[in-house]
């Protein structure tokens, strides 16, 4: 971890504020821990910013009882817009020239916006990201880094977050990151979708100079029970994925040319995924238009993937599974292989 300066003689309001913009829905059993841990932060001249985006339990009672007991804590209530509209709220609210942002449900290290601070300043980058651990059950599994990364060009930076494997894990996720204002300045999430953080992730590169990865584990993301199960139903966000690396690869054949290997084997991706998606939810026989259209583009693209530097062996079956057994089929055994960790 990058040293940290604990002298008390700091004056804290010469350090230039930093909002924490914190989207609130329905997580009463995690929320305390989550805004303990904000204030806890060893960077003190800090604004949490609370929106609860129409909590029907709870939550919002929590954000006020603490918004009364320290000043430094906003809370904004709006009716259910979701994610991206809540943080939306947040940042046309906030005062930072830094901005960051932590879900309700998990929780930060102490001293995570200040090493994310001071690695922005010593790099002068304008977006600095630490690694998360996943907490399931309570017990952390921190991923392992060595090396401080830093990424000057577009291509290292559209690699850096949508190649990232291990590292940077959920990279496409706002939430283990500290941004200069100025990434947002003219930028906001999209509305009425659950991946809001990947189809904007791309313009959020447009907007950086440079990027810093630091070794840290900084920021802990919950797992909560049921996040690896499949959607029972088919609702208006199932072709959300779709939309948003579509967004990317669109962005990077236009702009980045030299990634769009990388933006390809996303949206490959993607489309696999909502396969499965897809043909797990009970009403599969009426959107099976929209799974054989999506079957169609696999099939059509099989060429432009088995000569993808980034696809490997294992990449190409799972691609071959998706483009031709039977939907529900695929969805089943995909399944099966990702809770046996083998896929």
């Amino acid at each position: 971890m990058m040293s940290i300066t604990n002298d008390a003689s700091e004056q804290w309001g010469m350090f230039p504020l930093i909002s924490i913009i914190v989207p609130v829905y329905n997580t009463a059993e995690y929320l305390p821990q989550c805004v303990d841990s904000l204030c806890a932060q060893t960077y003190r001249n800090i604004e949490i910013i609370l929106v609860d985006d129409g909590s029907t339990d709870s939550s919002g009672d929590i954000c006020d009882r603490y918004a009364e007991k320290n000043d430094c804590i906003h809370v904004i209530h709006k009716s259910n817009g979701g994610q991206g509209e809540a943080r939306n709220f947040g940042l046309d609210v906030c005062h930072g020239e830094y901005i960051g942002f932590v879900d309700s449900d998990d929780y930060i290290d102490s001293q995570m916006v200040e090493t994310l601070y001071r690695a922005s300043e010593a790099y002068e980058a304008d977006i600095v990201c630490c690694q998360i651990a996943r907490v399931v059950t309570e017990r952390e599994y921190k991923i392992e880094m060595a090396d401080i990364r830093i990424y000057n060009t577009k291509y290292e930076m559209i690699h850096a977050l949508l190649m990232s494997g291990k590292r940077l894990s959920d990279a496409t996720g706002p939430c283990n990151k500290l941004y200069k204002r100025k990434i947002f300045a003219q930028l906001r999430f999209p509305l009425g979708m659950k991946t809001e953080d990947t189809y904007i992730i791309i313009d959020i590169i447009r907007n950086a100079s440079r990027i810093v990865e630091l070794p840290d584990t900084l920021y802990y993301y919950r797992l909560r029970p049921g996040s690896t199960t499949l959607p029972k139903h088919w609702d208006a966000h199932m072709g959300d994925l779709l939309t948003a690396y579509r967004h990317v690869y669109d962005i990077v054949a236009r702009e980045y040319p030299d990634a769009l290997s990388i933006a390809e084997k996303r949206l490959t991706w993607a489309y696999c995924a909502s396969i499965y998606r897809g043909a797990g939810t009970a009403e599969y026989f009426g959107h099976i238009d929209d799974i054989k259209k999506w079957k169609k583009h696999l099939r059509a693209t099989l060429r432009t993937s088995f000569c993808n530097p980034y696809n490997g062996i294992r990449q190409m079956i799972h691609i071959l599974m998706a483009a031709y057994l039977p939907a529900r089929f695929y969805s089943r055994v995909r399944f099966w292989l990702v809770n046996q960790h083998r896929l």
